[in-house]
């Protein structure tokens, strides 16, 4: 399936003592349509984990933030089997890149009540969530299991 998607993952861990890839979320940025899988189990539309690598595999462009330094690595321990063919966007890099003196404005988001102090300058997806108006929200874990929360989580990720 080729195109463009949006993607998160959630795993048991960070690198590189992570062991499994709990959900993916994807978002088709050709149709809007989005897939929320999760390992062993298969969405209403029977997709599978499995399914959801296998687009992204197979995809034109693939964007998504800190993909480079963590989701993509993330899925290859777990998938040594895996690998991208499309191009590869990560919106971390590319808002440092374009942003570099986002702080400078940050302060007056802060001073106005939009944007917490300790995010001042970051771009953290927090971050970027509070500067568009659409705050991901917090899960503090446990990351070692699945749960609705994580899940809910991602989704929101990729929203953002």
């Amino acid at each position: 399936m080729a195109g463009r998607y949006v993607f998160d993952i959630e795993t048991d861990g960070l690198l590189p003592e992570l062991t499994k890839l709990h959900c993916i979320g994807i978002k088709c940025l050709d149709t809007g349509k989005t897939w929320s899988l999760k390992a062993h189990q298969w969405d209403d539309q029977g997709h599978s984990l499995a399914d959801g690598l296998d687009f992204l595999s197979r995809a034109d462009l693939l964007v998504g933030h800190n993909i480079i330094g963590f989701d993509i690595p993330a899925i290859q321990k777990v998938f040594p089997y895996w690998h991208p063919r499309g191009l590869i966007r990560d919106t971390l890099v590319l808002t440092r890149l374009l942003w570099p003196h986002i702080k400078d404005g940050d302060f007056k988001r802060a001073e106005a009540g939009r944007l917490p102090k300790k995010l001042i300058g970051k771009h953290s997806l927090e971050a970027w969530g509070f500067r568009l108006g659409d705050y991901k929200g917090d899960f503090n874990g446990p990351w070692e299991v699945w749960t609705p929360e994580m899940q809910q989580y991602m989704d929101r990720d990729v929203a953002v």
